[in-house]
């Protein structure tokens, strides 16, 4: 491997971060997936309702609007150690795109599976396993958890190629 560019890296970790906040906000804040997740409408576990909207601390990053602008030291904190952790992706993309096949959709789709594989651990490992959501909102949140895996692998090899 070469040497990193660490300002193409910290650029490209900084895009990376925005659209995955972007993205987050998007797909799980829009009214259909509010009514999904954070709703007992379709079966929601009451457990990660009450941990989304009622049971102190609150999440620091919501996909609510309604504290979109609040600006908290957790929250800042939060955002930092996402920086850092797509950092982490960035660096992890530059040493492994000499082994990835040379066309950027290849690439993309490539980085896009390890990054989801992360959230599939995730998903079973707490939302299914801890609090009790039930399997098909699981699979709903891997679907839109899969739209930001390729967005963020898309941003990471556009930027740092």
């Amino acid at each position: 491997m070469k040497g990193f560019n660490w300002q193409k890296g910290l650029i490209a970790a900084l895009a990376a971060v925005a659209v995955g906040l972007l993205l987050f906000l998007i797909l799980f804040g829009n009214p259909l997936s509010q009514r999904i997740i954070y709703s007992n409408e379709f079966g929601q576990s009451q457990k990660l309702i009450d941990i989304w909207k009622t049971m102190e601390p609150l999440p620091a990053i919501t996909p609510f609007v309604d504290n979109l602008f609040d600006v908290t030291p957790k929250k800042l904190s939060v955002i930092l150690i996402l920086y850092f952790w797509t950092l982490g992706v960035v660096r992890l993309y530059a040493y492994l795109k000499q082994y990835l096949p040379e066309n950027h959709r290849d690439r993309v789709l490539m980085l896009s599976f390890m990054l989801w594989l992360m959230f599939l651990f995730f998903e079973v490992f707490f939302p299914f396993n801890i609090l009790g959501e039930p399997f098909l909102i699981v699979c709903y949140e891997l679907f839109l958890e899969g739209i930001i895996s390729v967005s963020l692998a898309w941003t990471v090899v556009k930027l740092y190629t």
